[in-house]
């Protein structure tokens, strides 16, 4: 289970990593208003475009060196659920806007092939809550 639980969280951190510095390469490029994540609210959207890479990118280093593994598990797991919940909100009122979830590497309209990709990394995250 040791190595499964390392594998797991490894690629897991990866692409938490991945997210968060494709979104913050991008620069003024990537912005929030354009994603399924947008409030409407300038000041909240801001603060959303700044921190959002920065907390992929600082779960994904914690997840891939192995750190406090429940907590970072269960972190990777609400915020998945709360892109995978906002994904299908919009998408049951018929809205697809671009997803940029990896920044300027997925301008693709929102679908649920976003919802079974987050599925799959939800149970990524589960398993290594559940093996740490």
């Amino acid at each position: 289970m040791n190595v499964l639980r390392v594998l797991v969280s490894v690629a897991l951190g990866l692409m938490f990593v991945w997210a968060g510095v494709s979104k913050i390469a991008q620069g003024k490029e990537w912005s929030i208003a354009s994603t399924p994540f947008s409030t409407g609210r300038t000041y909240i959207d801001a603060a959303v475009k700044w921190a959002l890479p920065w907390c992929e990118v600082v779960l994904g280093a914690l997840l891939i060196a192995q750190v406090a593994l429940v907590v970072t598990g269960v972190a990777a797991c609400v915020l998945l659920g709360g892109f995978t919940v906002r994904i299908i909100q919009l998408l049951r009122r018929g809205e697809r806007p671009a997803c940029r979830c990896f920044g300027a590497v997925s301008r693709a309209p929102l679908s649920m092939n976003h919802v079974w990709r987050n599925v799959v990394f939800l149970i990524l995250s589960v398993l290594v809550v559940v093996a740490a």
